[in-house]
């Protein structure tokens, strides 16, 4: 049992094309000599041509889904909602229609995962055998094989089915399958595979072909199995490995430059912070030291005003100028403990204590008079910084959008210029493939009429007719602007001594 998830670690965006491909013979669109049955899981209509309709029609209506359900249209968002499945059954194990059905229906009841939290529900347990599907059962290869066209998107609910590791999921289930038939042995680097994976070792399979690459190797195999199609199978192989590292390649720099992009963002978002908060700083400094004079000029009169305050409290003339000037100051003071003016100077004029205690009030509400437009300055202050902080903040954003922008645009350039060279590249290949054929066909007829004539019409007649072959062949090879080998000039100029001899 082998099984494969095309494409791998993503999925697919149309139904009608899948289906298209699945439902017929390979390039054909009318022909069906390949597909043995088809059969549905989940879905309303038996017929297929009916079925995948109604599987995009239910992708399509995948918000309205999650709506009906109670489900937030949040989480994951994507718009590939096909998964292509297929199932490649050795001689060995059961390929009747039951058979592969039970295989593909237990397969499925192992891929998904633990689904997302509703509000107020349990944790949604979800599979992919609650999913819509097409079995589709073909026969045009060596090994029976049932492809599978899944519905992402759940059609009850309208949930995107997880799909995290279902390669390595299915290779488990592939080789338990396998053990349970007896056919392990054909598929002994899984097994060895797995083994390493339940040590902890990471482990990434063979890539496979390309789709197109592979058929057209494998045609061209079939026709024409000899040393001049496998050179250039192997040159062809070797080109597409060359482009297939540039476009890894060219991914790894996307990557690089969209972390680059992020990093160089942080770190002017950071600076500008920085470079704020060291402004305020200055900024404060800076009104500290222009109240400085103003505080050592108070802290002076205050002084002064202690040593006199003290002095006059020797005489009793003294005291009174102390009752009468420790009254006027006391009238800015907002005290609720204050019982009325005549209250208080009673109080200032029988007690010493009292004069002292309204005396230091006075002074600690100019010192809080002048603390209090200091703190204006600072706040004004840092309110200017933040919003000039804010400002450069909202430029960097701008610029940063700008950049991204910018970086996506050039991306999507480069990544469709990398498009158009795999399909220059198919076309090259298919053109190489079928001149291939074409000289693998002229070599068979030259060796069938080497061997013809050398039986009939003896030496010299083989000879003739061979040169005249060869020369037919480098016409050819001109016509198809291929270089000729140069063991093939050694081989004419050993005709060329025949013939003189």
């Amino acid at each position: 049992m082998i099984v494969v998830i095309n494409p791998s670690g993503s999925a697919g965006h149309s139904f009608k094309g899948l289906h298209a491909y699945c439902a017929h013979d390979a390039g054909s669109s009318t022909t069906t000599e390949r597909v043995e049955w088809m059969t549905t899981r989940n879905l309303a209509s038996d017929d297929p041509d009916q079925a995948w309709r109604i599987m995009a029609a239910t992708a399509m209506a995948q918000n309205a889904l999650k709506a009906s359900a109670g489900i937030a249209a949040t989480g994951r968002k994507s718009s590939a909602h096909v998964m292509h499945i297929v199932l490649s059954f050795h001689e060995e194990e059961g390929r009747s229609p039951e058979d592969m059905q039970a295989a593909a229906d237990e397969l499925l009841s192992e891929l998904g995962a633990t689904g997302g939290r509703g509000k107020h529900k349990p944790i949604r347990v979800q599979r992919a055998s609650e999913h819509q599907a097409i079995y589709y059962a073909h026969s045009d290869t060596d090994s029976r094989h049932l492809h599978i066209m899944l519905n992402r998107v759940h059609g009850e609910h309208g949930v995107l089915l997880p799909s995290s590791n279902d390669q390595l999921k299915a290779s488990r289930w592939a080789q338990a399958y396998s053990e349970r038939h007896g056919t392990e042995h054909a598929t002994p680097d899984r097994q060895i595979n797995n083994a390493a994976r339940d040590k902890g070792e990471y482990v990434k399979g063979k890539r496979r072909s390309l789709k197109r690459a592979f058929e057209e190797e494998r045609a061209a195999k079939a026709a024409n199995d000899n040393d001049i199609v496998e050179a250039v199978l192997a040159a062809q192989a070797k080109k597409d490995a060359a482009l297939a590292l540039k476009g890894r390649n060219m991914k790894a720099l996307h990557a690089q430059a969209w972390d680059q992009l992020a990093e160089s963002h942080k770190a002017r978002r950071a600076a500008i912070q920085s470079e704020a908060r060291r402004a305020l700083n200055k900024k404060r400094a800076d009104i500290r030291d222009s109240f400085r004079p103003q505080w050592t000029a108070l802290d002076r009169a205050q002084k002064a005003e202690q040593k006199t305050f003290e002095a006059l409290e020797a005489s009793f003339l003294g005291r009174a100028r102390n009752v009468l000037s420790t009254l006027q100051k006391s009238r800015n003071i907002e005290d609720e403990q204050n019982k009325g003016l005549l209250t208080q100077g009673f109080r200032v004029v029988v007690s010493a204590t009292e004069r002292r205690a309204l005396f230091d009030k006075a002074q600690a509400a100019k010192r809080r008079q002048l603390q209090k437009a200091q703190d204006a300055r600072m706040a004004d202050a840092a309110l200017r910084a933040k919003a000039a902080r804010d400002d450069k903040l909202e430029a960097n954003r701008r610029h940063f959008e700008e950049e991204r922008n910018q970086l996506k645009k050039r991306q999507q350039s480069q990544t469709s210029a990398y498009g158009q060279e795999w399909r220059v590249r198919n076309v090259e290949r298919t053109a190489a493939l079928e001149d291939a054929r074409k000289k693998a066909a002229l070599q068979a007829d030259l060796q069938s009429s080497w061997r013809k004539n050398a039986k009939t019409d003896g030496e010299d007649a083989r000879l003739a007719y061979l040169a005249k072959l060869i020369d037919a062949r480098g016409a050819f090879d001109r016509a198809n602007g291929a270089e000729r080998d140069p063991r093939s000039h050694e081989r004419d100029r050993e005709i060329d001594r025949d013939r003189d001899d």
